[in-house]
């Protein structure tokens, strides 16, 4: 049974570290954003994929396509040094969370099969200290851009003659996701027993105990019935 978990635990891992590369793409606005903007005006319909170091306007009716940077003076014209200012520095603190929560992924994943290899029973701890800190970091990503770039650009975004839309998007989603893969992989490993020897756990336990006192029952009908 230690082995299902183990495989359990690992994939839960690996879709942790797709999602949190998926986030990564991000970063530019291309091909996804943290957040999503889109302005409708009387001749232009714009949308914004908003990144985490830059991001990307796109017009089919001005025609144009162009990725701005958050401390460029076009970010300052467009949207305001204030927001501009805002997504640049919660962009920054969600790549380096981002790069931290990469590294605590892969020492995980790293216990987890040394635990599993050489049968450590005391590596248990170290993998659930691992997995709060990624859960931690990730947890961290979503609140900082939700709370700061994405919230500023919600109540400080003007447009005269013009609405806008705002709302998270893919790159934010990914990050949510790499939260809850890994608090589910903590969940199955604070679950497993704590010897890492390779037989079932109580609740499989009960199942076989359970099944053999059922077949020992119908023998026993059988006999009687002869």
């Amino acid at each position: 049974m230690n082995r299902v978990r183990q495989g359990v635990t690992l994939v839960l891992l690996a879709l942790s570290l797709l999602f949190l590369w998926v986030s990564f793409l991000g970063t530019t606005g291309l091909p996804i954003g943290w957040s999503k903007m889109e302005q409708h005006g009387l001749m232009c319909n714009t949308q914004y994929w908003v990144g985490l170091s830059k991001y990307r306007a796109l017009s089919e009716e001005c025609e144009f396509d162009k990725y701005v940077s958050w401390d460029s003076n076009q970010c300052h014209d467009e949207l305001g040094e204030f927001i501009c200012k805002n997504c640049k520095d919660s962009g920054a603190a969600v790549l380096s969370f981002a790069v931290l929560t990469s590294i605590s992924l892969l020492a995980s994943i790293v216990i987890v099969l040394v635990r599993y290899r050489f049968k450590l029973s005391e590596a248990k701890v170290m993998i659930l200290a691992a997995l709060g800190v990624t859960s931690f970091f990730s947890f961290i990503m979503w609140v900082v851009w939700a709370a700061s770039c994405d919230r500023h650009l919600k109540e400080n975004m003007e447009c005269v003659g013009c609405t806008v839309t705002i709302k998270l998007s893919a790159g934010w989603a990914m990050s949510w996701l790499v939260f809850i893969t890994a608090m589910l992989a903590g969940v199955n490993e604070l679950a497993a027993p704590d010897d890492c020897e390779d037989k079932d756990d109580w609740l499989m336990g009960s199942v076989a105990s359970f099944l053999g006192s059922a077949q020992e029952s119908m023998q026993k009908i059988r006999t009687m019935s002869i």
